[in-house]
């Protein structure tokens, strides 16, 4: 019992530090955003400024391929981290957070934040992404629950398959009519081979995918 309230109070406890780093990373995003309009998102998957094209010749594995009728809508680079915790026996996934980015440019400004509610919603979805637009400054979130992942590389996390469960912000904004979402091209961001040295240890691992947001086919 003593373990099981120890392990309780290590989840709410890491539950407050997910939600201030969520926070956080909003804040810097919206910091971000006032020093630059510049960031443009992958309208219809491809960077209007750029004219990069994130997700055209990636092979998609049908594991984590959408269902008929889904439309590619846009498409972003995350970098962040995979926030683990040990209960005692094995490295739990806690939380994600990433910053979102229009565009591969080195040192470019984010155009949104990715991270996880601190309870699921309604439908169990937990991952959330959130995406201010930079030419309607519209801003609006997707959340998701996972439908399926395969392992592409053995040194990197799942590629995933993901369905809208709930949205927020604005209806017409970017992620406002997001209907599946795929984390693909995944880099690093497993967690640690050894054990934790103690129950509730926390490790944070840093990773890199591109997130593909699909809508329903007009």
């Amino acid at each position: 019992m003593q373990k099981s309230s120890h392990l309780q109070h290590i989840h709410s406890v890491f539950a407050i530090i997910t939600v201030l780093i969520s926070w956080a990373s909003v804040l810097d995003l919206k910091l971000a955003s006032a020093r630059s309009s510049s960031a443009v998102l992958y309208n219809g998957v491809r960077n209007l400024a750029e004219g990069v094209d994130l997700v055209s010749g990636v092979s998609i594995p049908g594991e984590v391929a959408v269902p008929a009728g889904q439309s590619l809508h846009a498409a972003v680079r995350g970098e962040g981290h995979q926030h683990y915790l040990f209960n005692g026996t094995a490295w739990v996934l806690q939380n994600a957070t990433a910053k979102l980015y229009g565009d591969d440019t080195e040192g470019s400004d984010p155009i949104g934040t990715h991270f996880f509610l601190p309870q699921p919603d309604a439908q169990g979805g937990q991952p959330t992404w959130e995406i201010t637009s930079s030419t309607t400054s519209l801003t609006s979130a997707v959340t998701g629950k996972s439908l399926a992942s395969v392992t592409v590389d053995s040194g990197s996390i799942t590629w995933v398959l993901l369905q809208a469960t709930s949205h927020a912000g604005e209806a017409e904004g970017i992620l406002g009519k997001v209907s599946y979402i795929q984390r693909l091209q995944t880099r690093r961001g497993l967690p640690p081979s050894a054990e934790g040295q103690s129950l509730g240890d926390i490790h944070s691992t840093k990773y890199s995918c591109i997130y593909a947001f699909y809508v329903q086919s007009s």
